[in-house]
């Protein structure tokens, strides 16, 4: 998960300093509040959320970890803020790798005679179109998503 509150204090960090990051996804959770606060986000950054209705991992990516990223997201809200949540699907839903399948597995993300690589692929496919639209609708660009 290090690497996780890496990539979202980066795009804190940015946006505090610089006040550069227009757009911003987060997929699986949230830093905790003592790494720094989400509610300044938006001030400036449109920001996406992916999050698994059975996550588990409680205070990062767990439904009500969810509620608080997006109560505070939404409350101060001047650029586009906005949380999907997949109830069926648990943390790394978007990973298709043999590992993460494993994993998922063992975390009982899936039923344990479900294939956890086939079982998040139509949620996959919904996902990253969502997730290239907010891009190209806040960073401009190609409208064409392949």
């Amino acid at each position: 998960m290090s690497k996780i509150y890496l990539y979202l204090n980066l795009a804190f960090l940015f946006v505090e300093a610089l006040n550069t990051v227009k757009a911003a996804v987060t997929c699986y959770g949230t830093s905790p509040a003592d790494l720094f606060d989400v509610r300044s986000i938006t001030r400036q950054t449109a920001v996406q959320g992916h999050l698994g209705g059975k996550d588990t991992i409680c205070g990062f990516s767990d439904p009500a970890a969810a509620d608080v990223l997006e109560f505070n997201l939404e409350e101060n809200a001047l650029k586009t803020a906005e949380i999907f949540r997949y109830p069926d699907q648990g943390h790394a839903f978007l990973n298709g790798t043999d590992r993460s399948a494993q994993k998922r597995n063992e975390l009982r993300f899936v039923n344990k005679d479900t294939d956890p690589k086939s079982a998040a692929l139509k949620v996959r496919d919904l996902v990253w179109p969502r997730i290239s639209a907010f891009f190209i609708n806040n960073l401009g660009g190609d409208t064409k998503v392949d």
